[in-house]
């Protein structure tokens, strides 16, 4: 697994069913959005909000998860962040955002 700051751990249920999908090179990519609930404390009361987190496996696994998870499985997932720069018109400093979260674990968790 990766290691670095940009290592990511997190629990939630897939939104809808995986999509796979292959790369220029022939790979497999399975691409996915996972539902992660989280609570923000303000200083009168805790709110329940929910993060839809864009995720991908990339090569091995791709083709098994697609076919073994559907919308609603609940998991935990872990592995890093993946980065792009879109360059701007007139010479503008290029934007970093995050693409997605590549997948390298995933366990199955009981729902709740």
């Amino acid at each position: 697994m990766s290691m670095g700051f940009a290592t990511v751990t997190m629990e939630g249920s897939l939104v809808k069913d995986p999509e796979l999908r292959w790369s220029g090179n022939g790979d497999p990519v399975a691409s996915f959005c996972v539902a992660v609930p989280r609570m923000v404390q303000s200083e009168f009361h805790a709110s329940r909000w929910v993060d839809y987190i864009e995720c991908k496996i990339i090569r091995a696994g791709a083709q098994e998860f697609s076919k073994e998870f559907k919308k609603g499985a609940h998991m935990r997932l872990s592995g890093y962040l993946r980065q792009e720069r879109h360059k701007l018109p007139r010479g503008e400093r290029s934007r970093l955002y995050v693409e997605a979260v590549i997948v390298e674990r995933c366990e199955v968790m009981a729902c709740h």
